[in-house]
């Protein structure tokens, strides 16, 4: 078969066609890939980190409470604190069920699993705490609170290192 010039020009038109065509959907492609790792950590890291810091948020207002409970000597006063007390547990508690859809990999599943360890190993001391806080057993209760006072800070530091790996992926994230 002969090619006449009109063929050949016909050929070359439909073969440059086909690639630009080949090159528009590799950059596609490609953009959508980029913008879907530059985008991680607004879908993502962002929302965790809030999610986390508000759970530090409220474990800060769970110890502070705590300490004017024991502080406090007016019965009335100290019903007040524990139901702040209750409400900043809920909210707290929901910041860890919030976070649950966030969870990125097994890494960050094993941070929100200790979180919630050492969460629940500092409530079991806290409400033996507002226990003897409540029978004016202040010296216990102050006693106590001391001997929490790593346990929380121990749960502060896991909440920050939770925090600053989301972090970190978000950033390795749009890095690329």
């Amino acid at each position: 078969m002969k090619l006449t010039v009109a063929k050949k020009m016909i050929l070359l038109i439909a073969s440059a066609l086909l690639g630009i065509a080949l090159l528009a959907g590799l950059s596609y492609q490609q953009m959508n890939k980029v913008f879907d790792a530059a985008n991680y950590g607004n879908i993502n890291s962002l929302p965790s980190v809030k999610t986390l810091s508000t759970a530090l948020e409220e474990f800060g207002r769970i110890r502070v409470r705590a300490y004017r409970h024991v502080l406090n000597t007016d019965n009335t006063v100290m019903q007040e604190i524990e139901g702040k007390i209750k409400d900043a547990q809920m909210k707290l508690d929901k910041a860890f069920k919030d976070f649950e859809p966030l969870i990125s990999d097994d890494k960050d599943k094993a941070f929100l699993a200790t979180d919630k360890a050492l969460r629940d190993e500092y409530m079991v001391n806290l409400n033996r705490i507002l226990e003897l806080s409540r029978s004016n057993n202040t010296e216990q209760a102050r006693d106590l609170l001391t001997k929490a006072a790593p346990l929380a800070e121990k749960l502060n530091t896991a909440l920050d290192d939770h925090m600053q790996y989301n972090a970190d992926l978000g950033n390795k994230g749009a890095d690329g």
